[in-house]
């Protein structure tokens, strides 16, 4: 049954699952790994670092998960190319083309 976007219900939770992991999985690192190093060993060289390089990391995480939603989809990208067209090219192109 396709929700009202036009993509399939089970696309839009694999989304959603897939994002809410990726959310999950970087707080984990962030809470666990960076708050020992900052108020047990007060390294806050690392502590920058790691907050620094978790942003792009997470991003690319999101977005690899997202297109492998979409492209599994067919309908979800036959409804994209017909209401968004600069959204199907930023998803069939590579991330380093951005």
């Amino acid at each position: 049954m396709a929700a009202r976007s036009g993509f399939q219900a089970a696309s839009i939770m694999a989304l959603s699952l897939l994002s809410t992991g990726v959310i999950a999985a970087v707080y984990y690192v962030l809470a666990t790994v960076v708050w020992k190093l900052l108020f047990i060993k007060k390294q806050f060289l690392k502590v920058f670092v790691i907050i620094v390089a978790a942003l792009p990391v997470y991003t690319v995480i999101d977005t690899i998960a997202e297109r492998f939603v979409l492209n599994t989809c067919g309908d979800c990208m036959v409804v994209l190319a017909k209401n968004q067209q600069s959204r199907v090219i930023y998803i069939t192109k590579l991330i380093s083309n951005h």
